[in-house]
């Protein structure tokens, strides 16, 4: 008896086991019903969008490098003034007025320069302005001879003399040391 009660006890086991195994066969997703859910998937899925191509705006190009003896042009600092490199007062860039502001003395120069927000360049400047005179827009725009002192341009640098200041005569590049009460030319300056 105790035999057969192993027997039935065995038998009953394997039967749960058998029946336990069976029902993880039926729980699991059967081979047909995936390929259902792939064609319902398709279905549901909508058909991939083709976008319009995108147009990136081009970025704006930086403005070209200005050379020596070029104009400055519109839309940038300093538009229509000429570069002269950098000022060997400083070493910021150097602009210069692409004409001069006339005739005058050392006092109303200063003060015109002050009232344009430029100054009077100084004696080092003034030298480099005349080494430029022949280069681009420079070309023939400084007084070189004619009306008495006004082939001399006036610097921002004064004598040790109270009522002396530099200047730079452009008809031969010598400087000139005299009264600020005399007329000469001015060019202004910007840095």
């Amino acid at each position: 008896m105790s035999a057969g009660k192993k027997s039935r006890t065995g038998n009953r086991v394997e039967l749960k086991q058998k029946v336990s195994h069976e029902l993880a066969l039926l729980e699991r997703p059967k081979r047909t019903e995936v390929k259902s859910d792939a064609v319902v998937r398709e279905l549901v899925v909508p058909p991939p969008v083709i976008a319009p191509p995108i147009i990136v705006p081009e970025k704006p190009q930086p403005p070209k490098p200005v050379q020596i003896g070029e104009i400055v042009p519109e839309g940038q600092k300093h538009a229509g003034r000429i570069y002269g490199g950098l000022s060997k007062t400083d070493g910021k860039p150097l602009y210069i007025a692409a004409e001069n502001s006339g005739v005058m003395r050392w006092k109303e120069a200063t003060r015109f320069a002050a009232g344009e927000d430029a100054r009077v360049p100084s004696s080092e400047e003034l030298s480099q302005i005349h080494a430029l005179k022949d280069t681009g827009a420079l070309k023939d725009t400084f007084n070189r001879a004619g009306e008495k002192f006004a082939n001399c341009y006036w610097s921002s640098i004064t004598d040790s003399y109270y009522y002396s200041a530099h200047a730079l005569d452009f008809s031969n590049g010598k400087p000139v040391v005299n009264l600020k009460a005399t007329a000469y030319a001015v060019r202004l300056v910007w840095s």
